[in-house]
């Protein structure tokens, strides 16, 4: 698996495999005070091969992990996976969190047949399903 983070954001791919995605960074809607406001984040800082944060000016930390995963069959696949952690001295509402904010997302060799679900809360997992 390639991990790239530049200004724009961290991209992933898998060499042997049709999947690339991003770049792409973290994005937050908070209300703080009674009043909303969006983040996204101008920076991602790399801490480690396949980890990487970006930190909110109220003190919310966005944590990135990824994984290559080979036991899904012939095709290797990502797992971006999130945490958000809280250590302001403000008390902020969480009302969006966008795991990879992306406006480039390959999987296999015509894009044309799959399609990405939006997922409201109490939906955790992404979901791509390939058109038949």
């Amino acid at each position: 698996m390639i991990a790239e983070l530049t200004p724009a954001g961290l991209s992933l791919s898998v060499p042997d495999s049709p999947l690339s995605i991003g770049p792409g960074r973290p994005a937050i809607d908070v209300t703080v005070g009674g009043r909303r406001s969006e983040w996204v984040a101008e920076k991602v800082t790399s801490t480690g091969a396949d980890t990487a944060f970006a930190k909110h000016p109220l003190g919310l930390r966005v944590e990135w992990q990824w994984n290559r995963i080979d036991d899904l069959g012939a095709t290797p696949a990502v797992e971006l996976s999130a945490r958000i952690t809280h250590d302001g001295t403000v008390p902020v509402a969480l009302e969006r969190f966008a795991l990879f904010e992306t406006r480039s997302l390959t999987i296999g060799d015509n894009p044309k047949r799959w399609r990405t679900h939006l997922h409201a809360v109490g939906h955790p997992h992404p979901l791509l399903q390939q058109r038949r």
